[in-house]
């Protein structure tokens, strides 16, 4: 079969908001040979690539049929170095290691040559005293002491500037190490994922071939930026994403897609079961299927060869013997491995097993002579109980011939020998196979109505047949996950750790019944995959806004500059953070809200340090009622504004009465007088409704002042009194 290797670039890539869908394009010849199948193998795919997500289609809709997409996990036969910026960063670590060591080596020397203090020692009376000459030859000392400690302190400042230097350029290697695409830090050689594309047999089967895959260990924020000019009538949105992928392999230039779904979240819609009055609903299909009946039966030869398939263990005379395959594994574990071929493997293990036992039986009828040291074989078990031990059937078999470790009766030249010894060894044929089959348990079979299908099933690269030894044998099975699963579950647990960015919000936290978007890139990006933030543009647009003076009295002194701006794009936008610039400078970074296709966003742009708004109030309290029952107070509140800005403005001024509860029937709350008028305000567009709210637009000129004012009454029963005082302004 003709196989041809490309090394597809990628050319798309859909980010969900965990893991992404990866598609690279390869040119096939449109002149492929006639007659045979042809294997298209994508070579250069990270070995992240989940199993049993590769797909395959035409892009341009023509070429052969497809019969076949696989994937295979390449791995390099020599090992190769890493990345020249790894390699930096290992050279320089090594160096650090070796300071720290000569820093210590140096401290130790310091510490052995500061401790010798030299002594004169004028005590000693078995010799002549010269004074002068010990006390100088002290001094010496004690100054060639001082010498060798100044020398061990300047090489240690010598080797603390080293380090220094090292840990400088460590820090830069590192970054670098992080910054770096991946083909700079994995090398030349390093572990692959080849996807196999089978194109049929055919004419016109070349084209433009897309193949698919899946990968785990990335994921977004949506992010924006939003500049006003024409004095704040106008606003350019920038739609951004903040990506960070580690899946190793960079994308460069590829189209890029932002959803905020999940990638492997199952979309089939479910399946409503009807209830009906005495009629039996038929169970719904499944793609499982049980094994056919009678399994077993398939494998009964193979089991029959295997009992019969022995080596007899030395040395081990409690351990039973096992069929081949085990036998091998028990052999390879002692470090020796009894190569048998299939044809001749069972007479020859019966061979054994025949002398043996009549070995056996003849030395348990005579003392054995004294054992001699033979090399036996590692994987050899003793006979049944009652025959010598294997060692000395070994021994006498060397120091003697055959007939002559055997009884007088059997060493004869009777004409009974043969046959007798033919009785015996059938015998022992027939005791050997017993306990043989008593000792080796048989496969246990695993209940198919034990198994319940997943989905994982659905993943075909991971189905194998297992082997014959186990008990699953005849079934598919899902094979266990290798390296590459390893690197993907690093991958996704480091992309995982990944702090988020201020006001940012995950797609994977909005509540799965709320919107979900789709946001495709107008112009290809760039991604590298070292697990770090990268800024990708994916849209532009342009709005109306209006800029607008809010102020809170009950809250704040403060007037607070707000742009009501409309959605600029035809999808939703999600939460995240926006960077406001006014004139080219950057103004305060803000947070956007979820809105809708052609929704509008009220965006907080900070304090009017230019306007200020007092409060004042003042309480009048009365009786009222026929008798004095009823209380009435009365709060005037005004309001005023005073500008120091050169052109006019309106000011919304949001106020809140108060509200009498429900259970509170004889309590009434009325706006009795406002000026201006006053409207009433539920917040319900900052999606967080209230009650007893009203907004007042008060126009106010360039340098000028304003005033509302309004008055509410709260009627009460006389005996009762507002929690706090009923002078609450």
């Amino acid at each position: 079969m003709l196989e041809m290797a490309f090394d597809g670039p990628i050319r798309e890539v859909a980010l969900f908001a965990r893991g992404a869908w990866v598609t690279r394009r390869v040119d096939v010849p449109r002149s492929l040979p006639d007659g045979e199948d042809v294997d298209v193998v994508v070579r250069g795919v990270t070995p992240m690539a989940e199993r049993g997500s590769a797909r395959a289609g035409w892009a341009d809709g023509g070429g052969g049929d497809i019969v076949l997409v696989r994937s295979r996990l390449v791995v390099p036969e020599r090992h190769a170095p890493a990345g020249d910026v790894v390699e930096r960063v290992r050279e320089l670590e090594r160096e650090r290691e070796r300071i720290a060591i000569d820093l210590r080596y140096a401290a130790a020397r310091k510490a052995a040559v500061a401790a010798v203090v030299p002594s004169p020692r004028l005590d000693a009376r078995w010799r002549p005293i010269d004074a002068p000459g010990r006390v100088s030859d002290a001094v010496a000392a004690g100054r060639l002491v001082g010498e060798l400690v100044a020398e061990v302190d300047a090489e240690i400042v010598e080797l603390q500037e080293r380090q220094e230097e090292n840990e400088r350029a460590l820090e830069r290697a590192q970054m670098a190490a992080r910054h770096a695409r991946t083909a700079d830090r994995v090398g030349a050689a390093h572990p692959t994922t080849e996807i196999i594309v089978r194109i049929a047999a055919g004419a016109a089967r070349g084209g433009a071939l897309d193949v698919s895959y899946a990968v785990a260990g990335a994921r977004w924020w949506p992010a924006y930026a939003i500049r006003f000019r024409d004095a704040g009538a106008r606003a350019s949105w920038a739609l951004d994403a903040l990506i960070a992928q580690a899946t190793g392999e960079d994308w460069s230039g590829v189209a890029l897609t932002l959803s905020s779904v999940e990638l492997l979240r199952d979309a089939r819609l479910p399946e409503l079961a009807s209830w009906r009055w005495g009629r039996a609903q038929r169970p719904s299909p499944q793609g499982y299927r049980a094994p056919p009946e009678g399994l077993e039966e398939l494998f009964a030869g193979y089991d029959a060869a295997a009992r019969g398939l022995r080596v007899v263990r030395a040395q081990n005379a409690a351990a039973p013997l096992r069929p081949g395959p085990a036998l091998a594994q028990a052999a390879r574990d002692q470090g020796e491995m009894f190569e048998v071929e299939a044809a001749s493997a069972l007479e020859d293990a019966e061979e054994v097993t025949e002398m043996t036992m009549a070995f056996g039986r003849a030395a348990a009828s005579s003392p054995p002579p004294p054992p001699r040291a033979l090399p036996a074989p590692a994987a050899m078990r003793a006979p049944p109980p009652g025959a010598a031990p294997m060692a000395e059937v070994l021994a006498a078999s060397a120091e003697a011939p055959m007939g002559a470790a055997m009884p007088q009766r059997a060493a004869g030249a009777g004409g009974d020998h043969g046959e007798s010894l033919r009785r015996r060894m059938a015998k022992a044929k027939t005791a050997v196979r017993a306990d043989v089959l008593e000792g080796v348990p048989p496969p246990e079979p695993i209940d198919a109505d034990a198994i319940e299908p997943a989905d994982d099933w659905l993943d075909f690269d991971r189905l194998v047949l297992p082997s014959m030894d186990d008990g699953r044998r005849g079934r598919l099975v899902q094979a266990p996950g290798g390296a590459d699963g390893e690197l993907a579950r690093d991958a996704a647990a480091r992309v995982e750790r990944i702090a988020a960015p201020a006001h940012a919000v995950d797609p994977r936290s909005l509540p799965s019944a709320g919107p979900q978007v789709c946001y495709r890139a107008e112009a290809p990006g760039d991604v590298a995959s070292d697990g770090l933030l990268h800024r990708v543009a994916v849209a532009a647009g342009e709005s109306t806004a209006e800029a607008r003076l809010v102020a809170v009295p009950r809250e704040s002194p403060d007037v607070y500059r707000e742009s009501h701006l409309v959605n600029p794009f035809a999808t939703a936008l999600l939460p995240g953070p926006v960077d406001v610039f006014v004139e080219g400078a950057l103004l305060t970074t803000s947070r956007v809200p979820l809105v809708g296709a052609g929704g509008k966003v009220a965006l907080g742009l900070g304090v009017e340090d230019r306007m200020r708004v007092a409060k004042n109030a003042r309480t009048e309290e009365a009786t009222a009622g026929l008798l004095g029952g009823k209380i009435t107070v009365d709060h005037t509140v005004t309001i005023d504004l005073a500008s120091a800005l050169g052109h006019d403005v309106t000011v919304d001024v949001f106020e809140r009465i108060p509200v009498a509860d429900e259970k509170e029937k004889e309590v009434d709350v009325e706006l009795r007088h406002a000026v201006p008028r006053a409207d009433r305000y539920t917040q319900v567009d900052r999606g967080a409704p209230l009650r007893g709210g009203y907004r007042w637009r008060v126009p106010v000129a360039a340098g000028g002042k304003a005033q509302v004012e309004y008055v509410y009454r709260v009627t009460l029963p006389a005996k009762a009194e507002i929690q706090g005082g009923n002078r609450r302004e």
